[in-house]
């Protein structure tokens, strides 16, 4: 009986931040922020230029990598795009050890670092 109320627990949990990422992404839409001009010339609208998460991915990815890559993927870019690359272009366009423990500390910093 108990692994049942472990998996109701962990649904509920998984449900209420499915529910607010999915309420901040239709705000997003609704204030016109994702609106992509769709390079590909479709007729379809596409609002993917600022999504927070894919479900799909997070509960079906086949490894680690995968599931986090659509955990937080605005933050996720940016942290790439303007901490990991220009740390990475101090040294020579590769990012090594070093350039990955300072982004994961700007991350610990975003999140709240409590130390102790």
């Amino acid at each position: 009986m108990q692994i049942w109320g472990f998996y109701l627990t962990q649904f509920y949990f998984k449900f209420v931040y499915y529910f607010v990422f999915a309420l901040n992404d239709s705000c997003v839409i609704a204030s016109g922020l994702s609106w992509n001009p769709n390079p590909r010339r479709s007729k379809q609208p596409n609002f993917t230029k600022i999504k927070n998460i894919d479900e799909w991915l997070i509960d079906f990815g086949y490894n680690v990598r995968f599931q986090t890559a659509g955990w937080n993927m605005s933050i996720s870019v940016w942290l790439k795009r303007y901490v990991l690359k220009r740390l990475a272009k101090n040294n020579g366009g590769k990012a090594g050890p070093k350039e990955f423990i300072i982004t994961f500390m700007v991350s610990a910093f975003w999140h709240g670092f409590y130390p102790c």
